[in-house]
């Protein structure tokens, strides 16, 4: 398959999606400076899918903790971290662009809102997209 072929794959899979399917898991708190809240039924099928990944993930980890000869398995699993991560690189991306929010670091909340958070000194935008997802059950 050529690269586009695997994008439009990827799309295809995303409109089959439920848009609520996952919502975020953190609530959103009183002091939380909103700047949007996240309309889009395609940002929020993205999140959605990309929630419904993680939670693989961790069971191929746990399934393959039990099987550590099976190479398949941890191949899956790799493939769809990387398949998560450019999820959640899309979702981030998209999003900022689609409501102007190129400049601040943001965090999403439960009722889909889209809030500033403060960055760590050492994080970069990489690492605060993985702890983001790193919260799913």
């Amino acid at each position: 398959m050529t690269g586009e072929q695997i994008f439009d794959e990827l799309v295809a899979e995303l409109k089959g999606i439920s848009t609520e399917l996952y919502s975020p898991p953190v609530m959103e708190k009183s002091d939380d400076k909103v700047l949007c809240t996240i309309d889009d039924p395609f940002l929020r099928r993205l999140f959605g899918y990309a929630a419904h990944l993680r939670r693989t993930i961790d069971e191929l980890t746990i399934e393959f903790k039990y099987n550590p000869r099976d190479k398949q398995l941890a191949t899956q699993r790799d493939l769809l971290q990387l398949k998560t991560e450019a999820l959640g690189n899309l979702l981030w991306y998209i999003t900022r662009e689609r409501y102007s929010l190129k400049e601040n670091y943001v965090g999403l909340r439960n009722n889909w809102t889209v809030v500033v958070v403060e960055p760590d000194d050492d994080d970069d935008e990489e690492d605060m997209l993985r702890k983001i997802f790193k919260q799913f059950p």
